[in-house]
Parts: structure tokens; sequence; C-alpha cells
């Protein structure tokens, strides 16, 4: 029953760890042990039933045998022994304490953290871990393809590692620990640092694993070397203390740190500058946090100047305020003692320029004033006096080509006056050549006229001669009818006269039976009276036929001598006629061949007046030609005058000009241009206004 009791009463006991020591001193000042028991008892039941509640039994259990060996002890009053618990209580409540506060700080942390007890089993996360699994649970998976964040407390460590066998005879072995590594998780750096976890009997209970992303601090860290390797780097406060400086900015300045760090910044600049506006400008913006770069003059261990390539950073905290400036500088004092070299012989070889320069624009100024005798007498440096030399050779031969030039414009000016002479007599002379042509053309249209004119009678007389033949021919033909028709008339007349002798032979015989018809009745007597008178009617009659046969034989001898005259003339016509004809086809002849040779002559006339005519053209085109050619000339001699005028402003020999203007030997006459003049057709004549002599 005793040891039941000492076993409740150490698990009560063991409560009081978490019990404020205020309460512990009044139990401890109590007078009555027996209330103090059952306080205590209580108190502790009911804080042993909270830690119950949280899963404290390992320290409670822990806690069992302290009690225990306080409560068997016989030789402590319960006075002392609640005095000596009183003491151990207040010891493990300062502990529990302390244990709080690393416990809030463990879960807190901002590190993701972790607790393996020896078995290698994760008994606890942290916040913090637990959001880095999850956040980055496809890079775990990456490296880790089975991983997964909700099943990670509780089991074991093996799911972090590929070769689980490594990390469990690390973590088996407290000896190898705290261990740290970098372990590549997907494109992550995880750091993880494992350290061991003792009890209070120094037995080794389990371990913590700390994982922190460190890609960033990685990477930072290389840079960091890097620049560290490669630059100096100084460190110094915002009053200007220096406060660091790595190997080689040490080297750069030939300081040691010890002779550097705690040195104000201004003995690497110099008390001089460092009391110029300038610096005070300068440290007033670094000390501002204005990042600053550039290229800066200081001095080295015992006042050698160095040239810097510096950039000043400022250095914040997490409030945002500066706390320190870093320099990160590169020795450029080898490439800025060159550049100044450089420029020292720049600034000799721009003086040396400058001097070449100025003797040259002098020279140049002379020259562009027409001043050739001008030569450079000072001295170059160097290969500039190659320079001189070109330009005073340079200008002895211009001088000499000037001289040329002017002797040959002189005899330009005088050839180009006598060329401009000539070509405006060649231009007069054709000008009248071209009025004679003109004329002649006109003349000869006129006699092309003319003997068209000619041509065209003459084709008409051909014409009418020939008509002329035909009717004569005609005329012939009918003078022959007619002679022949005087011929039949006379053989007729001949005939007639034949039978107009019968009928005066009748008119005779019937006169003469008649006069023997009267004789007969007259013989008759009265019977015959009425034959008598019809014998004399008949008589009578007789006698009128035969008188009228008289007239008509003497009218038809009269008209036989006719028309034998007649036969005679027409016969005499017939053969005029026919010379007549005869000639006529002669003249006819002629005609044609008049006709013939007038319309020759009109065609050559007119190939002649075409040709006039062309000739006239060519005449006035080589007129507009020699005009031009005239012009030309005229303005040839005014550019040979402005060239000889040119030329006389330059100086080739001393005090005088290198040519002058000579005089003309006679005026110029300009041209006058005059139009085409057209072609003359048919009778029109142009009248002559100028002397043919100049044909």
């Amino acid at each position: 029953m005793a040891n039941n009791r000492s076993v409740i009463l150490a698990l009560q006991l063991s409560a009081l760890a978490v019990v404020p020591s205020s309460i512990i001193a009044f139990l401890a000042h109590s007078s009555s042990s027996s209330l103090q028991w059952t306080m205590m008892g209580s108190l502790a039941t009911a804080i042993a039933l909270f830690f119950i509640s949280q899963y404290r039994f390992g320290r409670l259990l822990g806690f069992q045998d302290k009690v225990q060996e306080l409560v068997s002890d016989g030789a402590n009053s319960p006075s002392e022994t609640v005095a000596l618990l009183t003491k151990r209580l207040e010891s493990a409540a300062a502990a529990q304490r302390i244990s709080n506060f690393k416990g809030s700080a463990f879960d807190g942390s901002s590190l993701g953290m972790m607790i393996v007890d020896r078995d290698l089993n994760i008994q606890y996360i942290n916040d913090s871990a637990d959001k880095l699994f999850r956040d980055n649970v496809a890079e775990f998976r990456a490296t880790l393809p089975h991983f997964n964040p909700d099943r990670t407390l509780g089991s074991s460590i093996d799911v972090f590692h590929k070769n689980p066998e490594h990390q469990r005879r690390l973590l088996a072995d407290p000896s190898r620990l705290p261990f740290k590594t970098d372990i590549d998780i997907g494109r992550m750096k995880m750091s993880a640092n494992v350290s061991a976890v003792y009890n209070d009997a120094g037995e080794y209970i389990g371990a913590t694993l700390e994982w922190v992303d460190v890609m960033a601090q990685r990477t930072a860290s290389g840079i960091v070397a890097a620049v560290d390797t490669s630059r100096g780097v100084m460190e110094f406060d915002l009053k200007g203390n220096i406060l660091s400086a790595n190997k080689n900015f040490l080297n750069v300045v030939g300081y040691s740190e010890s002779e550097l760090v705690g040195k104000h910044y201004t003995m690497l600049v110099g008390d001089d500058f460092a009391r110029t506006p300038e610096f005070a400008s300068f440290w007033k913006a670094v000390s501002e946090g204005k990042a600053t770069t550039g290229k800066y003059r200081r001095y080295a261990k015992g006042r050698r100047p160095i040239w810097v390539q510096a950039m000043y950073n400022p250095i914040v905290d997490a409030t945002g305020r500066i706390f320190k400036i870093v320099k990160f500088a590169e020795d450029i004092t080898e490439v800025e003692n060159e550049r100044l070299r450089v420029e020292r012989e720049v600034e000799e070889e721009r003086a040396r320029q400058a001097l070449v320069v100025s003797n040259l624009e002098t020279g140049l100024r002379h020259l562009a004033a027409g001043d050739l005798t001008t030569e450079i007498t000072t001295p170059f440096d160097g290969d500039y006096e190659g320079l001189r030399a070109d330009f005073n050779a340079a200008a002895k031969q211009l001088r000499a080509a000037l001289r040329a030039v002017a002797a040959n414009a002189q005899g330009i000016q005088v050839g180009v006056s006598e060329i401009s002479q000539a070509s405006d007599d060649l231009s007069r002379r054709t000008e009248n050549q071209a009025a004679s042509l003109e004329q002649t053309a006109a003349a000869l249209d006129q006699a092309t006229a003319s003997v068209k004119e000619t041509a065209s009678a003459a084709n008409e007389a051909n014409t009418l001669v020939g008509t002329t033949r035909q009717e004569a021919e005609a005329s012939g033909h009918i003078v022959r009818q007619a002679v022949s028709a005087m011929g039949a008339i006379e053989t007729s007349s001949g005939e007639i006269s034949q039978i107009i002798g019968v009928i005066d032979e009748i008119a005779f015989q019937t006169n003469l039976l008649a006069l023997n018809a009267g004789v007969e009745a007259a013989r008759a007597g009265d019977a015959g009276k009425g034959f008598a008178v019809v014998a004399s009617e008949v008589r009578a009659l007789a006698q009128r036929s035969s008188d009228a046969a008289k007239e008509i034989k003497a009218l038809i001898q009269a008209s036989s001598e006719h028309v034998g005259s007649g036969v005679k003339l027409v016969g005499q016509a017939g053969t005029a006629l026919t010379t007549i004809v005869e000639r006529v086809a002669h003249i006819s002849d002629l005609v044609a061949t008049i006709t013939t040779s007038a319309q020759e002559q009109s065609r050559g006339l007119h190939e002649i007046n075409s040709a006039v005519n062309q000739m006239d053209q060519v005449t006035q085109q080589n007129a507009a030609m020699v005009e031009e050619a005239t012009a030309a000339s005229h303005s040839l001699k005014n550019e040979a005058d402005q060239l000889i005028d040119l030329i006389g402003g330059f100086r080739i020999e001393a005090g005088a000009p290198a040519v002058t203007r000579g005089q003309d030997k006679a005026p110029a006459r300009q041209p006058k241009a005059r139009p085409a003049a057209p072609r003359t057709h048919g009778n029109a004549a142009l009248k002559a206004d100028t002397d043919w002599s100049d044909f």
C-alpha cells in the first residue's frame, strides 16, 4: 500500500515541474504536513492529468525515480522532504522554462526542423519544414519520386535519401554528429544539418535535422567568393572608419590589415582632396545609400598614387537602415597610367599638329588669296617635316603650272579672238550665201514654172498639130473625093453636052420638021392653017429648045471649064494638102520632140530646184551652226578673258600679277539670229539685197 502511494505521489509530484513557484512556496511554509500532502496530491494530480492529456508520459515517468528516492529516505521529515522537493521542483521549473523557450524557438523557427528517434522514425516536423516540403513537392519528387509530404510524420527518415544505409550509419553513431552537408533536391540546393539529442543521463536518444534552402545563399556565396577573389573589397562604417579589407584590396594599397582597420577612409583619399566640396558631395551620396560607381584616384602606402575602378554599395539591415558601406575595387593603375601617358602623347601630338595646322592655315590662306609665292619656313617635327616640304613643293609646282596656264591662256585668248573674228566673217558670208541661194532658188522656181508652162504649151501645140494633121489628112481625102467628084461632074457635063447636042439636033430637026410642016400647011391652004399654027408653035418651041440647048450648052461648057479649073485647083489643093499634111506631120514630130525636151527640162529644173532648196536649207542650217559657233567662240573668248582675269588674280612672281588681259584686235560682231527662209514656188521671186560676189 505504501509502495502504491509512493508511486502515485511520485506521479503527482512530477507534475509540480510546471507549478508556479508561488504555489510551491505556499506549500513549503504550510504548518500542517497532512494538509501539505493533501494539497500537493490534489494539485499534482490535476497537473499530471494535464500532462497526460498532452502526452508528456516520458518526462513524468522519468521524474518518478527521483521522487521515490526522496520519499523512501526515512531520514527526512515531511517538511524536509517537501523543502527538498521544492528545491528540486524549482530547478525543474527553471529547466522547464528553458525547455519551453527552446520548444517555442523550435516550433517558431523559420528553419525547417525535424526530430527523429533512435529508430530513425520522424517524430516531429515544425511548420517551416512542413511548408518547405509542401511548397517544393515537385522538386522533391524529381529526386525522390515517392515523396509525399502528407505521410512524412511517423515515417522513416529513409524517404529523404537515395542510399538509406549511408544515413543510417551516420545517425546510428552520435560521434559523427553534428554533421552538415548539401543535398541536391531537383533544382534546389538544400543544406541538411544533423545534430544529436541526449537525455539528462547523457544518453543518445535521437537527432534533429535542420533543412535550409541554400540555393540563393550558395549562389550569393559563390558570387561573393568570386568577387573576393577577383576584386578588392573593403568595408567601412558610416563615419568612414575602415572595418575590414580583403587580401586583394590590401595588395592594391600596400597596407597590412592591422595598418588599415580602424583608420579613417580619408587616409586613402588624401587630406587635400578630402577637404574639397567634390569629396564632400561624394561622401554624402555614399552615406545616403546611393550606389556610386566610378574611376577614382587614391593613395597607397607611401603616398604612391593609384587608380581604382570602384563601386560603393550601401548595406542595410532588416529595417532598411544603412549600417555600413562595402567598396568593390579593381586596380586600374597600369591602365590609367597608360591612358594618361597616351593622353600626354596625344596632347604633345596635338601641340605639334596645332603648329602644323597653323602654318598650313597661313600658307593656304595666302594660296587662297592668290599669292603663290608663299612658302612655309618654320620647320616641323618628325614626319610633319615631309608635309612642309610637300606643301612648298606643291606651291612651287602650282606656280609653274599656273605660269604655263597663264602663257597658254594668253595664247588661247589670241586664238579665240581670231576664231571669233573668223566666225563673224564666216557668219556674214554664210548669211550672204544663204540669201543668194534663196534668190537662186526663187529664180529656179520661176524658170521651172516657165518651162512647165512651155512644156504644157508645147504639149497643147503637139495636140493641136496632131489634130491639124488629122484634119489635113481628112481634108486631103475630101479633096481627093472632090477631085473625083469634079471628074465625075466633068464627065457628066460632057455627057450633058452630048445630050444637049442631041437635044439641039432634035430641036433643029424639029424646027426643020416644023418648017416643012409650015410649008406643007401653006401648001395646004386653009386646011392646013391649023396645022400651020401648030407647026408654028412647034417651030417656036423648037426654037426655044434650041436656044435653051444652046444656052445650056454654053453654060455646060462654061461649067465644064469651071469644073476643069476646079478639078485642076482641087488637084492643086490636094497636092498642097498632101504637102501640108507632110509638113504638119513633121511639125507634129518637132512639137512632140519639143514637148519631150520641155518635160525633161521641167523635171531637170525641178530636181535642180530641189537640190538648190536642199542647199538653201543646208546653208541656212550651216548659217545657224555658224551663228552658234560664233556665239560659242564669243562665249569662249569671254571665258578666256575671265580665265585671264582669274589667272591675273594670282601672284607667281614677286610684285607682279601672273598675267594681264590683252587688247582685242577688232571688236567682235555679235551674230544675229535669222529665221530660215521659206521655199519659193511658181513665179514668186525674192528681191536680192546682197552682192552675188559672195556666193
